[in-house]
């Protein structure tokens, strides 16, 4: 196991097999079609930006720099006389893209798209459960104190840096825990957007939909998460000085854009994550290991083509297809066999598996990977260079935020894959009730192909087939 890895399964070398695979893709020549030449042309612009470790260095935390400086001329921590409950408050979280409001399907009507406005996943910490544990909060506290400390720009904040985790401490403690929030009798509440705003009123909900959603958007529905989170959070942010929450605010900025920079103010973040994490403090990922999951991040459908047309064959998915329906198969005739289970439920239930879709492999729609041209043209808004990693990186999410946001007023796209092809994993999507295994997880030994004898094919993608099955039970 390398210093940088704080686990090893067969998972994790099935991704190491497709990293490599994508690192060889990678330094071959441009394809000869128009479109997939510009298609490579971006991936490659995007990844040299990334394994410009000498560039990246040399500009150190400036472009981070830049970045805080900006937010400073929309949030600033120097209008002292303001209380945290501005109207500016709206705006900041408008940049920082932290407001929690997203554009999802709707859990109670997939047919449409709706905006979910739910507490923070990530606080700081990595889940509201690690504040309970005082070593950590600590030594996080600690971190913060240097890292931030380095960054902060006025040294009359810096008495304050504690109390950014004690902040943060507050939010942890009124966040629902992961069990509530993956339960939709609790985190399903329909409110409309005044109804919404009265919950939190120092936020505009209207001027945040405003600003993201399409032109056209009218619906004054949301889905509140936590209604009681909202309140609490209302109260907090009243009781809490303007400058602790301008420094979170930096804090989170820096915590999201550390990786995209080279410096040694960052060290102690990366030590600390590297611990969390079960690594060794010191570790540091292979560059190019960095640079692919930064493709599959930012350009992963087009990495998704590639990979598929090198690595993937059209037997494979149509083994794997007709895996997963006899599996689907044999769960239906298990069912009808089920004795305790009620008629009218297990019914229900042999309905249900009837109607669950199967996608293997790749998206043919949404963007179609096989069609180089509708590659290029999911991605024509993006710019990227091979010179500015950390600007593709921003680049890149707000691409992906337009993206989420546009979907607004429109009818659920149910073409659309939540996992790149090349990533290894799999999942099953209850709102559009569907299994999706993606061409990364589908080589040996969760699946062999056409040339492996069945009981081998079988025998192992079926059972990853029936765990993702039993999940829409």
């Amino acid at each position: 196991m390398r210093p940088d890895q704080g686990a090893i399964f067969a998972g994790t070398m099935m991704s190491e097999n497709a990293q490599t695979r994508l690192r060889h893709l990678l330094s071959s020549s441009k394809p000869s079609d128009p479109a997939d030449s510009n298609n490579f042309e971006k991936l490659k612009a995007a990844y040299t930006a990334c394994m410009d470790e000498s560039t990246v260095t040399k500009r150190g935390s400036k472009p981070l720099d830049n970045m805080l400086a900006e937010f400073e001329k929309i949030y600033s921590r120097d209008s002292i006389s303001l209380k945290g409950s501005d109207a500016d408050l709206t705006k900041a979280i408008l940049y920082l893209m932290e407001s929690g409001v997203e554009a999802l399907s709707d859990d109670r009507d997939p047919d449409s798209v709706a905006i979910f406005v739910n507490p923070l996943g990530e606080i700081g910490l990595p889940a509201r459960e690690y504040y309970n544990s005082t070593e950590t909060v600590k030594e996080y506290t600690t971190v913060v104190e240097k890292v931030l400390g380095e960054f902060a720009s006025s040294s009359g904040t810096k008495h304050h840096l504690r109390d950014v985790v004690t902040f943060e401490a507050k939010i942890a403690d009124v966040t629902p825990d992961t069990q509530s929030q993956e339960d939709v009798t609790k985190s399903y509440n329909p409110r409309t957007i005044e109804e919404t705003q009265s919950l939190l009123p120092q936020i505009s909900m209207s001027d945040i939909i405003s600003a993201l959603a399409p032109s056209d958007y009218r619906s004054d529905r949301l889905i509140v998460g936590s209604p009681s989170y909202m309140k609490a959070l209302s109260s907090i942010l009243n009781d809490t000085p303007r400058e602790v929450i301008d420094l979170y605010f930096n804090w989170k900025i820096i915590q999201t854009y550390a990786d995209e920079i080279e410096d040694p103010k960052i060290q102690p973040l990366r030590e600390f994550n590297n611990r969390l994490a079960g690594k060794d403090p010191q570790a540091t990922e292979e560059r190019w290991r960095k640079c692919i999951k930064s493709l599959d991040s930012s350009l992963g459908w087009t990495l998704s083509r590639f990979y598929v047309l090198d690595s993937f064959s059209e037997a494979s998915k149509e083994l794997g297809d007709q895996i997963v329906s006899d599996i689907k198969e044999r769960f239906v005739y298990t069912l009808r066999q089920t004795s305790w289970m009620p008629s009218e439920v297990r019914d229900l239930a042999i309905k249900k598996v009837g109607n669950i879709v199967q996608k293997i492999g790749y998206p043919t729609k949404s963007p179609n990977v096989m069609d180089p041209g509708d590659v290029e043209k999911y991605y024509q808004r993006l710019r990227v260079t091979n010179e500015t990693f950390f600007e593709n990186t921003v680049a890149a999410a707000k691409f992906d935020l337009h993206n989420e946001w546009s979907k607004l007023g429109k009818p659920t796209d149910r073409n659309e894959w939540g996992m790149t092809a090349p990533t290894v994993n799999a999942y099953y999507n209850p709102p559009g009730n569907e299994i999706v295994f993606p061409a990364g997880i589908m080589q040996p030994p969760a699946f062999y192909g056409p040339s492996a004898p069945l009981y081998l094919a079988y025998g192992a993608f079926g059972a990853v087939s029936g765990h993702e099955l039993s999940h829409g039970k």
